[in-house]
């Protein structure tokens, strides 16, 4: 954003502005003006349950160079809750990338790290700029914890190497030649004008027989090519009422998407997802969301629209699911699910549940439909690495090493890290053993996605899988 000879108005909100205002289906406010630092206005977080809530802004420094950069910003802060980690919490953080946006420089200390109550106050934090930058991104918000906070007048600046904020060129003024143009009121809804291009999916999704791949392109049973365009429905959004799931389902069609993901329908950081609240296990899904989802995949179908279906997302393990210290699994056992039997076997049982059962939507169970195009094994993680480093229990260290030494190695399994930077992994533990773990490891990976290949195949012929998604 870029502004020269603003005048403030009467108002003290009465200015050059960006803000956030929140609004019901109908479009009516809800929620008021987010209270902000002396204004009417902030950038409000607010989250019952642990997630990732953040707002981004990327600032390319293009041909200023930069010695360092200043991060400031006031916040408040209600009930924070830490997560697992030490950073997850209500923060304001820069990262540093190239001109590839690769990161450089490593993960920054936070301007902000919050939790608990705080009124008012402004942070700031001063950071050199490493070797090979070429750009920041700045994120602000609650960091995979829980509670509420608010964020106003944030400040990035760009400073030499004396201090001194780099100067700024103005950029001329381009405005566009509109003389001969004549307004026009667009339609409440694009139905039936050009902006509506849900003529372009052939209805119901999979009249033309199911998808499969030659030759590296999709087709389907004429042997006719297949482009998707698609998008994701995460969480509580996939457990709607009937009219929503159709007015959704006819929006991404004039859209132009014939494709979608159900993304994260096993979401444990959602009051609402596939399994019974209040169960002390995952064994079973709760019947009227399944129907729900059921009807949400009819609705798309009838559209034109095929579904992409996650196996494992953010499913968190219960006490009577019998698995191994399911309470230090990362939320969808990222690391664990490519190798301990009892996971892999609650995860297929998942999916039979899922995939497998009559839909009354549908008539049939959805493995058998048309309109069912893929999965993938599980989002985000390999045997090797998930964010980061795995965070497994060392039980499940023990169980990996001890298939290791049942694989005919000795001594101990190497631990990894990943170096962003160089995008490989780096040897932290036990280094000697390197090149066996990886050869190991690969292994034990191509061995779990062959078995699950074979379960995809007897449960669904047609439906095609992926190993993760990242």
């Amino acid at each position: 954003m870029r502004i020269q000879g603003v005048l403030k108005g009467a108002q003290d909100w009465q200015m050059a502005r960006v803000t956030v205002v929140f609004y019901d289906a109908q479009g009516v406010q809800v929620g008021g003006w987010p209270a902000g630092h002396d204004s009417m206005h902030s950038l409000h977080f607010d989250d019952a349950q642990p997630q990732w809530d953040q707002a981004h802004q990327g600032v390319e420094f293009k041909s200023a160079r930069p010695a360092s950069i200043e991060v400031a910003a006031w916040i408040r802060t209600q009930d924070v809750e830490q997560g697992a980690q030490s950073w997850e919490t209500a923060r304001l953080v820069p990262d540093f990338h190239d001109a590839q946006g690769r990161q450089v420089g490593g993960w920054q200390a936070s301007a902000a790290s919050l939790t608990g109550t705080h009124g008012w106050q402004r942070y700031d934090h001063l950071y050199a700029v490493p070797a090979g930058a070429s750009g920041v991104g700045l994120d602000l918000g609650l960091g995979n914890c829980r509670g509420q906070a608010w964020f106003d007048d944030v400040e990035l600046k760009l400073l030499d190497a004396n201090g001194q904020a780099l100067s700024t060129r103005p950029v001329a003024e381009l405005r566009t030649d509109t003389r001969g143009w004549w307004p026009v009121q667009a339609p409440a809804t694009p139905s039936g004008t050009r902006l509506d291009l849900s003529w372009m999916n052939p209805k119901p999704a999979g009249v033309h027989g199911f998808i499969r791949v030659r030759d590296g392109h999709f087709e389907d049973a004429q042997g006719t090519r297949v482009r998707f365009w698609g998008t994701d429905l995460v969480g509580p959004t996939h457990f709607m009422d009937a009219a929503g799931d159709r007015a959704l389902a006819k929006r991404l069609a004039r859209l132009g998407v014939n494709l979608v993901r159900l993304h994260m329908p096993d979401a444990a950081w959602s009051d609402k997802n596939l399994f019974v609240t209040g169960a002390d296990n995952t064994l079973s899904l709760d019947p009227a969301r399944l129907d729900q989802l059921d009807a949400l995949v009819a609705a798309l179908k009838a559209q034109g629209i095929y579904v992409y279906v996650d196996w494992m997302v953010a499913r968190r393990f219960r006490a009577g699911d019998g698995v191994m210290d399911y309470a230090g699994l990362e939320d969808g056992a990222k690391g664990a699910v490519h190798f301990d039997p009892r996971i892999i076997e609650l995860e297929k049982l998942y999916v039979k549940q899922l995939l497998g059962h009559k839909s009354p939507h549908l008539g049939h169970p959805l493995a058998d439909d048309p309109c069912y195009l893929a999965s993938e094994i599980i989002n985000e993680s390999s045997i090797v690495i998930g964010f980061g480093e795995q965070k497994m229990p060392e039980s499940y260290w023990k169980e990996l090493e001890d298939l290791f030494h049942a694989a005919g190695h000795t001594g101990p399994l190497t631990r990894f890290s990943f170096d962003w930077d160089s995008q490989r992994l780096k040897p932290v533990l036990y280094p000697e053993n390197a090149a066996a773990t990886l050869a190991f490891l690969h292994q034990a990976w191509l061995a779990q996605c062959a078995d699950m290949k074979a379960f995809q195949r007897h449960l669904s012929p047609h439906g095609l899988l992926a190993g993760s998604r990242s």
